[in-house]
């Protein structure tokens, strides 16, 4: 509701995945206003164990950057099952 139609909004998130799959030291680095670093970091936060980063057979800790992109597709959510 708060992307107009047919644009979007991209936050980049960053976050350390650490040797046994875990996510921590979660950072916004490109915001995309309050409300939506907000709903970004509360969804990284529960995110599941990832498979660890391995280098020569052994788990290392490492940093990833990702992308979350919001969009308004009133269409879609006008066809979407209810």
């Amino acid at each position: 509701e708060d992307v107009e139609q047919g644009k979007k909004i991209t936050v980049i998130a960053r976050f350390l995945l650490n040797k046994d799959g875990t996510a921590s030291n979660f950072e916004i680095k490109e915001s995309g206003g309050s409300r939506f670093d907000a709903e970004v970091m509360r969804i990284l936060k529960k995110m599941p164990k990832w498979s660890p980063e391995i280098i020569d057979g052994t788990p290392v800790e490492i940093y990833l950057t990702i992308p979350i992109t919001f969009m308004n597709d009133e269409e879609s959510l006008a066809t979407a099952p209810k």
